[in-house]
Parts: C-alpha cells; sequence; structure tokens
C-alpha cells in the first residue's frame, strides 16, 4: 500500500467518526406490522443531490419505487405492501442539512395516528445518535403527490 492509498484509506474510515452513521432516503410505513417497507437510503455524503434549501437526499422518487416494487410483486408472489396508488401508504423523506449537520423527517400528519413509527424511522436510518426533528409536510400527506 503506497503512502497515497495509506492516507485515502484511513480519511475514507475516518468518514464514519466525521459524519456519523445517519442516512437519507425515502419509506413507507406499515401501521399494522409497525414496520418501514419499501426502504431507500444512502449516506448524505457519498452521493449527495442537493434538493434545495441547501438539504440533500436521494434522487429516487416515491413513486418510481413503488411502480417497479409493484411490478416486480405482480410477477412473482403476487400478494405484498404495493398494493393500489403510492400516495396512499404512509410515506416520508429523510432529508440532510451539511450546514446544520441536522436530519430532517418529512412525513404527513399520519405520524400522529403512530408515533411508535418516530423510533421505528430513527433506528432504520440510524438517526440514533444524529441532531434531528420530524416536519409534517403536505406533500407527505396521504393521497398528496406531484400535481395532486
Amino acid at each position: 500500500m503506497s503512502d497515497k492509498e495509506y492516507k485515502e484509506a484511513l480519511d475514507f474510515m475516518e468518514q464514519s467518526l466525521v459524519h456519523g452513521k445517519g442516512k437519507v432516503g425515502i419509506f413507507w410505513y406499515s401501521p399494522v406490522n409497525n414496520a418501514l417497507f419499501g426502504v431507500y437510503k444512502e449516506s448524505p455524503w457519498d452521493k449527495p443531490i442537493n434538493c434545495g434549501g441547501g438539504l440533500v437526499s436521494c434522487s429516487l422518487l416515491h413513486k418510481n419505487l413503488w411502480k417497479k416494487e409493484f411490478n416486480k410483486q405482480k410477477f412473482t408472489t403476487g400478494t405484498g405492501p404495493f398494493i393500489g396508488d403510492y400516495k396512499d401508504k404512509p410515506r416520508g423523506r429523510v432529508f440532510f442539512n451539511p450546514e446544520t449537520k441536522k436530519f430532517i423527517v418529512c412525513v404527513g400528519s399520519w405520524i400522529s395516528e403512530s408515533p411508535e413509527a418516530i423510533d421505528v424511522i430513527v433506528d432504520e436510518y440510524e438517526l440514533e445518535n444524529e441532531d434531528y426533528e420530524f416536519a409534517i409536510r403536505e406533500h407527505w400527506e396521504l393521497g398528496m403527490g406531484y400535481g395532486e
């Protein structure tokens, strides 16, 4: 291992110390199972996608992941959580603000009826030791989405 490779390896390993473990991404929540499904997550510093306002998240959209999983489900088991429209199940997105080092979990008001989901989301996105907040926003309300 060259000195340059050694330094790059140490820098890479140090990222988890500097940035923590928190992840960004999208999910749906099943109140019946108290579990997430359709989870997509990534580290906010690996492939940061500027979402505007200084926030970063993944580039994947709920509607695109739903379509893919719906079709896969249809041709394999024929049953599963991807039934109906993607907007009709509780869902959310985790953002990260690199300036404040804070994660923002955007959800609909459904979270008020399922407060147990908070711990599930925090655990899945490894936010336990991170600065985070939950924000109820119209886009993630049941039945809402793009152009609705």
